[in-house]
């Protein structure tokens, strides 16, 4: 899962928001984590359950091999595609518009951070790009594959992955639907944090 999936996966848990992108923005921003207040790392923590559970799913296992092109970046592949898909069918998922979702998480994300000032400073570009919003169009979606593309340190193949991802649309969807009632359950608290799927 990606931002915007952790982010409404964190209001569905009553998480901070913040916890639910940090773990995702860099070696610098899991520096600071330590010094955030306690309802920011426990959402931090659970990132982090979250996707130890999304990675153990067999759903996501066979959605990572459609990326297969992607080698040790499919599994982002996988995530980037999740928010895609969640973007595109949004009100499979919630009732209010994108946009309303969006602007209630850029708010929570641009509140001033002592301890760390660099990192809402960061996300405030979020808005102004309509970031969140932005992952339900095709266009969308290869921009943020451009942007990981840009950090990564081995070959990234952007046109492939996008190609791959509107072939297997269907499967993809599929995957996301058959992941996300379960994960949601899980995010609410409802399996104890070290369940992992069978």
């Amino acid at each position: 899962m990606n931002f915007l999936a952790h982010l409404l996966l964190a209001e569905r848990a009553g998480a901070d928001p913040l916890g639910a992108v940090l773990p995702d923005l860099g070696v610098q921003a899991r520096r600071v984590q330590g010094a955030l207040d306690s309802a920011v790392q426990r959402s931090c923590e659970l990132h982090r359950a979250i996707d130890a559970w999304v990675d153990a799913h067999p759903a996501s296992a066979a959605a990572r091999r459609v990326f297969g092109v992607a080698g040790h970046y499919a599994g982002i592949a996988v995530d980037l595609a999740f928010d895609h898909h969640l973007a595109a069918h949004w009100r499979e998922y919630d009732r209010r518009p994108l946009a309303r979702f969006a602007a209630v998480c850029y708010t929570a994300l641009e509140r001033p951070l002592p301890a760390a000032p660099e990192i809402p400073q960061r996300l405030g570009g979020w808005r102004r790009y309509r970031v969140l919003e932005s992952y339900a169009s095709p266009a969308g979606f290869e921009q943020a594959l451009t942007r990981v593309a840009r950090r990564a340190r081995r070959s990234f193949p952007i046109a492939q992955i996008a190609a791959l991802a509107r072939r297997r649309s269907v499967a993809l969807g599929a995957a996301f639907g058959e992941l996300w009632p379960r994960l949601e359950d899980y995010a609410r608290g409802a399996h104890a944090p070290a369940e992992l799927p069978a």
